[in-house]
């Protein structure tokens, strides 16, 4: 689906838990082997062996064996796996240290998931992160969606 189809996964496992269980309820067999965390772990560490600096999403979409956001789903977020890696994560993070460019290509993922230009309570259920990096990196989450190149839906950040 992610190479190929319109929509990323990461609905289909909102939505219906796993990859295998979206395809059964469509009829479909499934095809999709569950990786264990030692793998994904595993994974981790030797993409950073090859890039020479931890791993970003990106990096790990682009050319990691598994996507970032399976490690997310997994470990409650991208940070907190590359914790468990023993890398740096959430501590990094509350220091200020997320990469502005990981955070944009946060929202941009959730947008594309969406359909929309994603509100804060959208993150927070649904995203790699919590809203307080947004704020410390762009100040608010208007200015945030801005560095991503959407517009805000005034009444829905209004809601949330």
């Amino acid at each position: 689906m992610n190479e190929s189809g319109p929509h990323s996964s990461t609905p289909y496992y909102n939505r219906f838990g796993s990859w295998n269980e979206a395809l059964e309820l469509a009829g479909f067999e499934p095809n999709h082997q569950e990786v264990s965390d030692g793998e994904l772990l595993a994974e981790l560490q030797r993409l950073e062996e090859e890039l020479g600096h931890e791993p970003r999403i990106k990096d790990m979409d682009e050319r990691g064996k598994f996507a970032a956001t399976t490690y997310a789903r997994r470990f409650g977020s991208w940070l907190e796996a590359r914790e468990a890696a023993g890398q740096a994560g959430t501590a990094e993070l509350l220091d200020g240290r997320a990469e502005r460019e990981d955070l944009v290509e946060a929202l941009q993922e959730l947008a594309m998931d969406l359909g929309r230009s994603p509100s804060q309570k959208d993150m927070t259920e649904h995203g790699e992160y919590s809203v307080r990096p947004f704020y410390r990196v762009f100040g608010s989450w208007v200015d945030a969606l801005d560095a991503a190149g959407m517009d805000p839906d005034v009444t829905q950040q209004k809601r949330n």
